[in-house]
């Protein structure tokens, strides 16, 4: 019997041969493409990138959005803070940006060139854009290492010893002009943040340009200083988002044009001043300007007028806004610590009479320098890590060799508070820096005192540091040696929560003032 065939026949059309081939569509060959790049991406940056060995959250390996969502709600510093405790001493903050606590960082990171170890190249990340100075940069942002050295080395005497010794006696017109108003204050409940940003701005506006803003005058900001803070918090979110892809443009068209204007007042009242301290030929006491046009007169290296403009407003912030933090910060912690405050009180009140409390004798007040350099560890001005680059070629960081442009920092609140630098880290302990209290022997024995920079380190170092210095000890001594202060209820718990935009976004600091009893 003959079997049936099976063999395709013109009477059975081939569907497989007549159907159309379904092909995937363009949008969908796109997709996937773009869903294989960023996988191929998210591999990589996790398993073998150069940075992949070192410990951190994953998110943050694989994208910069990660610090980004922080960074712009105010809280990175507390979430560095918690990979840290959670990672280590050494902790991967973004696919190229590491973060250390480690002291030994300190030389490798922000360091001098030496051998044929390279000078890392400052980050500018936060920095203001130089195009608000037609180009021209300030020392605080020169990337070019040269170029910055040049500029450092015009202001050397303005920051000296020598020229601060020069201003005391204009420093502290200030300081008793801030005495005059918190007698006028006593009673009544006062903003201790207003009142030490008053005598900073004060004096930095003499120091810088030969006036005063007046603010230890009256009860309120001067406007220039009132439009420096309404802008800042904006002002350095803008610094960092432009420096992502595509958004200058956008930023440019989104950002209101009050704050543009805010930006430009300061720009603006900054520029002005500098042009009339320049036309000023009578000035009898050296500040800063003085002293750069001294040293250009005897041919050392020039600076144009755009960056004397980019310098000028730069000084207005990092020289005034810092300094009274560290201040209100100093206020709010010994308040908190009365024990602390007593031996500060004692100390100070042993000088006879508010003249003997000079330059030279607050150098000699040791619980006042320990005080103070506590208080600069607990509470930083600068919370945030002073970014750098790795140098073109790559570096060697902690023995290990990264590549170049890794992003890397040393966050000042994390080293700080690192219960692996400092013994009892939280606490406000000021005989950790009085080394022949052998009460506190184990702190001394314990903390990683070589590691801490509230002033970074360095060749990019605060040019400022010594006027600081001079103006914490000051402002401090005189204030408590003249006054006992009391802090309010509703500032009990100032120092919780605070936001930060690179600098602490300080809620109001309510104080109480009484005029001091000399029985």
């Amino acid at each position: 019997m003959e079997q049936p065939s099976y063999t395709a026949s013109a009477s059975m059309p081939n569907s497989a041969a007549t159907a159309p081939r379904v092909l995937p569509s363009l949008p969908i060959l796109l997709l996937c493409a773009v869903f294989v790049y960023i996988a191929s991406v998210c591999v990589y940056r996790l398993r073998f990138h150069p940075l992949s060995k070192y410990p951190g959250p994953r998110l943050a390996a694989i994208t910069d959005l990660a610090f980004a969502y922080y960074f712009l709600r105010g809280t990175a510093v507390d979430w560095i803070d918690e990979q840290h405790r959670r990672y280590g001493p050494i902790v991967r903050l973004g696919p190229m940006r590491l973060g250390y606590t480690s002291p030994e960082a300190v030389k490798d990171i922000v360091g001098h060139q030496t051998g044929n170890h390279k000078a890392n190249r400052r980050n500018l990340l936060f920095s203001q854009p130089n195009s608000m100075f037609d180009g021209h940069n300030s020392v605080f942002n020169e990337e070019n290492d040269i170029l910055h050295r040049q500029q450092r080395k015009l202001f050397t005497n303005a920051f000296s010893d020598r020229a601060l010794s020069a201003q005391e006696s204009m420093i502290q017109n200030y300081v008793d002009k801030l005495v005059a108003l918190m007698r006028k204050s006593a009673g009544a409940p006062r903003d201790a943040v207003k009142l030490w940003n008053f005598a900073t701005f004060d004096i930095m506006a003499d120091l810088a340009f030969g006036e005063s803003l007046g603010n230890l005058e009256g009860d309120e900001y001067h406007p220039w200083v009132a439009s420096m803070f309404a802008g800042f918090k904006l002002g350095v979110m803008i610094s960092y988002l432009q420096h992502w892809p595509g958004m200058s443009l956008l930023l440019d068209l989104i950002t209101p044009k009050s704050a543009k204007e805010e930006a430009m007042v300061h720009v603006a009242n900054s520029n002005n001043s500098l042009t009339k301290r320049l036309e000023r030929t009578d000035v009898e006491r050296p500040d800063i300007w003085g002293l750069v046009l001294e040293k250009q007169k005897k041919g050392d290296a020039q600076m144009s007028r755009g960056s004397m403009n980019a310098n000028s407003n730069i000084f207005m912030m990092a020289g005034t806004e810092t300094t009274a933090t560290a201040l209100c910060g100093l206020t709010c912690l010994l308040l908190k610590n009365p024990d602390k405050m007593k031996k500060l009180v004692d100390e100070v009140r042993a000088v006879p009479s508010k003249e003997e409390l000079n330059g030279l004798k607050m150098r000699h007040l040791k619980y006042l320098g320990a005080v103070i350099e506590e208080g600069l560890r607990v509470y930083p001005a600068v919370p945030a890590a002073n970014l750098r680059d790795i140098a073109p070629g790559g570096n060697v960081i902690m023995g290990d060799h990264l590549p170049e442009k890794t992003v890397v920092g040393i966050s000042h609140w994390s080293a700080f508070h690192s219960p692996l630098n400092f013994h009892n880290p939280d606490a406000f302990v000021p005989e950790r820096w009085i080394l022949d209290d052998e009460e506190y022997k184990e702190y001394h024995d314990f903390d990683k005192r070589h590691g801490f920079k509230p002033f970074s380190d360095g060749p990019r170092n605060c040019l400022g540091k010594n006027l600081a210095y001079y103006e914490l000890r000051a402002l401090l001594a005189h204030a408590v040696w003249h006054f006992d202060f009391e802090l309010c209820p509703e500032s009990e718990n100032w120092l919780q929560g605070q936001k930060t935009w690179q600098l602490w976004d300080k809620p109001e600091l309510m104080i109480r003032i009484k005029e001091r009893s000399y029985e």
